[in-house]
């Protein structure tokens, strides 16, 4: 029954003027719907909203991935936009220029303006 539902992603965000202004200028994304309690962003049939909520930015895992075909293109145009990437030393890899190589994937994390953690990837496997 759930297999051929749409989802729906939830993003606490401690200020969500603050957040909706970093995901248009930042992320180059549009707003489809607010209200006084949320934004919510449309991909499809599926979508993810930003919530006001104290628990913004306490997850240690990437709340959201975007899969792209040319990851370090997508990085520079990130970072013109002021997107500041995140370094990391794993087990089983660590951040070059702050992409991992895992396999034939590469992977590079940043954090929204609320803390949460985001990612771009290229997945070649």
């Amino acid at each position: 029954m759930l297999s051929s539902a749409n989802i729906r992603f939830d993003f606490p965000v401690k200020d969500l003027k603050r957040a909706k202004k970093f995901y248009a200028q930042s992320l180059g994304l549009i707003c489809n719907y607010e209200n006084d309690y949320c934004a919510q962003y449309r991909y499809g049939k599926s979508y993810f909203v930003l919530t006001p909520s104290e628990s913004a930015g306490k997850a240690e895992h990437s709340l959201l991935t975007w899969l792209v075909e040319d990851i370090q293109s997508v990085k520079a145009w990130l970072e013109k936009q002021g997107v500041v990437f995140e370094s990391y030393d794993f087990k089983a890899a660590k951040t070059e220029n702050e992409i991992v190589k895992l396999g034939n994937d590469f992977i590079a994390w940043f954090k929204d303006s609320e803390g949460n953690l985001l990612a771009i990837a290229q997945i070649e496997s």
